[in-house]
Parts: structure tokens; sequence; C-alpha cells
């Protein structure tokens, strides 16, 4: 295994560029589409399919009070799931009204090969529509009381994943993976450190899940096998075959310092990657991982002393990869609050570090950054910037040139994305839009092939 490191402490600042190295007709929008005002727009309830239709999850909260920019206060009364064709008309808009999912937050959503859309939100509300938009099925006990399954993966065929933690009895929690096919049966699930792999820890979150192109599938987890150490001391990744055969499990190094877990990609070859956090160190580490679970190398970034907030992760088709996150110096006690540089680390398949570049000065706080590539490897980053009032996605190319900027600017109704997802050469932004009261859900779609690469 390759350690490497690299010393990021000298940004190159992208907002420190003119205003004139930003060309918005350089990526033309194809189309804005909107729902009902009373409606909002979580992180993970945004997604794609093949053909360019995209899909949303929302809740409308009654009453509904903003708090400030994209949280609002009050109780979650209905959940809204629609699906818009590639040309952005309205297909269909189903309405998820009944006591099951009273206070409940949308989660995740996905879609299979044949247009039926899966549902998640928080107290294990899970819930299956035909491609007409028809309800199939909703569960609502795949787990206990106290389990939370916050992530969801879709296959081609219609099986889902989930993935959360079990808060068991308040005093120790454990990573849970779970599997329902198509028809809405359980077909496996596992909590961790109790069902396989033979170690002994007092906590383990889940935080993502992904499948490769033969159906396995791979966990994210943040482990503290010591129980004396940090809440999670490493980051681990778990593989599992479709049919829940435990495969391997490797803990990604981290020198007995507090690891944050981020996200993990796997490559059409198997290769699996995955970014995650040494805090105490000032660390950003990118890892890639053999189809067997073995560690090829890891890329430690070293960044200013502080602390900092990971953001998004992702893969290009050549297996290159960016970790977006946001960094604070000096540390003064509220992380979430103190301004910050949000930065983009790009690294190669074998390790290298291509480019660590500072993006825009932000807030923590406010911020909702989000990151893709699209088929030509070019990266698109997208985040709230509250020192010029609008939300911005940077268009990066492999060496983090800057080859465009799209500005979302509206003095009466600030937008706030949350997802950012290319497909081929096309890229679709979604998030909330805000005025005085409340706002739409949006999804903007832009042509990006007249980008260089």
């Amino acid at each position: 295994m390759k350690v490497l490191h690299k010393s990021i402490k000298s940004l190159v600042p992208l907002f420190a560029l003119s205003a004139a190295a930003f060309c918005r007709g350089d990526v033309p929008k194809l189309w804005e589409a909107a729902t009902g005002p009373q409606n909002q727009l979580n992180g993970n309830c945004f997604c794609l399919d093949s053909h360019g239709n995209s899909y949303i999850g929302t809740a409308e909260f009654q009453p509904k009070v903003r708090a400030f920019f994209n949280v609002f206060t009050g109780s979650s009364v209905q959940m809204v799931i629609s699906k818009f064709s590639a040309a952005g008309l309205l297909v269909w808009s189903t309405s998820l009204q009944s006591p099951n999912i009273v206070n409940k937050i949308p989660n995740g959503i996905g879609v299979d090969a044949n247009g039926n859309v899966y549902f998640n939100a928080t107290k294990n509300f899970f819930v299956k529509l035909s491609s007409t938009g028809v309800i199939q099925w909703q569960l609502t006990n795949l787990a206990d009381t106290f389990d939370s399954l916050d992530r969801l993966v879709v296959s081609p065929a219609g099986d889902s994943y989930l993935v959360g933690t079990r808060a068991s009895n308040g005093s120790s929690e454990k990573s849970i993976l779970l599997k329902v096919n198509t028809a809405g049966q359980l077909v496996w699930s596992h909590y961790r450190n109790e069902s396989y792999n033979g170690k002994t820890s007092t906590w383990d979150n889940g935080y993502n899940a992904v499948l490769d192109s033969q159906g396995n599938v791979y966990a994210l987890i943040g482990t503290r096998p010591d129980p004396t150490g940090p809440v999670f001391q490493y980051a681990a990744i778990d593989k599992f075959s479709a049919d829940g055969t435990f495969i391997w499990s490797t803990e990604l190094p981290a020198s007995g310092q507090y690891a944050k877990p981020c996200d993990l990609r796997v490559a059409g070859d198997g290769s699996v990657y995955c970014a995650y956090g040494l805090s105490d160190a000032g660390q950003i580490a990118t890892a890639k991982l053999s189809s067997t679970g073995t560690i090829e190398w890891v890329r430690r970034n070293n960044f200013a002393a502080g602390t900092f907030n990971l953001s998004a992760f992702e893969i290009d088709p050549t297996g290159n990869s960016t970790v977006l996150f946001l960094a604070y110096a000096p540390f003064n006690g509220d992380n979430t609050s103190s301004p910050g540089k949000l930065i983009a680390i790009h690294t190669s398949a074998t390790g290298t570090c291509l480019f660590a570049k500072g993006i825009a000065e932000v807030d923590g706080f406010l911020a909702t950054p989000t990151l893709s590539t699209d088929s030509a490897g070019n990266i698109f980053i997208t985040s709230l910037v509250p020192a010029v009032q609008s939300s911005e996605t940077f268009a990066l190319s492999q060496t983090g040139a800057v080859l465009a900027k799209i500005v979302f600017p509206n003095p009466n109704s600030m937008a706030v994305p949350n997802n950012t997802k290319a497909i081929g050469r096309t890229l679709y932004v979604a998030g909330n839009r805000f005025d005085m009261q409340d706002g739409p859900v949006f999804i903007s779609r832009f042509d990006v092939s007249g980008l260089p690469h």
C-alpha cells in the first residue's frame, strides 16, 4: 500500500479570478421546472434515469416558517414524488398523505430500469411507485424503533439497499444494511459486528452504500473498534454479494486519528474509491482499493490548521476522483458558522494529486456544496455563496482550469441548490428557491457539450 502526502496550504482561489473568466453563454440553460411553493427538497431526493428523466421527492411543512434560507420549522404533513421528462415537462406527481408520513423527512430516491420509483424517509418509511406514479406498496416496519435508514441505492432490477444506524439502547450504535426486493419483501439485513466479520465495536454508523456492475453492494461505515478511542477512529468499507453473503471488510488507515467518512464509489473495473478526513492531523484522504479489498494507495492532503466539513465525493469514467470540503481556520468552536473556504482536491486513478483549489468563501451554516462529473471528465461544483448573494456552479477541467460559471441570482427569490448531477454532457442542478414567504423546488438543465475537455 502506498501512502502519499501533499500539502495544500497554498491554494489558488478561483474566487480571486476576474469575472471576465466566467462566460455564462458557454453553458446554455435548456429549461427550468418547478414544483408547488409549499414543498422542500432535501439533499438526496433527486435522481435521473438513463433517458434523462428526473425524479424528486419533497416534503410539505405546515405551518411553514422559514428559519433561514433552506431550513424550515413546522411539521411535514405530506410528501410529494414528481417525475419530469427530459424536456422539463411534468409527467406525473403523486402525493403521499397518511398518518404514516407525518413528521417524516425525505431521505432518498431511486429508479430501476423499468422506471419504477423507490423513495424512503426518516423513521423507516419506504414506498414504491410504478413508472406511471401509482403507489405499489409502502413499508413502515423495515427495522425497529431505534433504527434510522438514511441512504438508498436501487439496482436496475428493482432491488433496494438501505444503510443507516441502529441506536438500540441509546448507549451504543451499530450500522445496519438491508435489502428489499422489488415486491417489497425484506430479503436480508445485517447489523455490523452482530452477524458478520467477528469484530468487537461499540459504535458503528452507516454512511452510504453503492453497487457494482455485478450486483455486489458496498457500505461505508464509521467505526470505533477501540471503546476508549475517538467516536469514529476508522472509516471502513464492507462488501456483500447480492444474496447477502459477507465478502470482505477493510478498515482504512487513520494512524490513530479521528476519521470522518465522506463517501465511496465503485469504478467499472471493480476498484473502490473512498474519501475520508483525519481531523486531528488536518488531512483529507482519498483511497483506492482493489475489488478484493486490498488497499492500493492512500493519498493524504494536508491543509492549514483548523477544522473541516466533508461535503461530496465523485469519480469520473477514468477513475480520477474529486473530494469537496469546507475548511475553517482558525477553529472558533463553531465550525458550522465560522467563515470558511470551499476546497476541491482532484486525484488521479494512480494516486497523484492533480490539483487542489479554493472555490469560494462561504458560510458553512448556509452552504450546500455538491459536485458531479460528466462523461468528458469535467467537474461541476455547486454551492450557495452568501458573499455575492447567489448560488453558483463552477465548471472545472481535469487540470483545474475554470471553464465556465453558472450563476443563480435573483434578488427576490434566492436559489439554494443542493443537488448537482451530470448525465453524458448534460448537467442538472436542483434545489429550493425562496422569497420572503416560501418558494418552489426547482430543477435546471444545462447543455455542457460546448465546454472543452
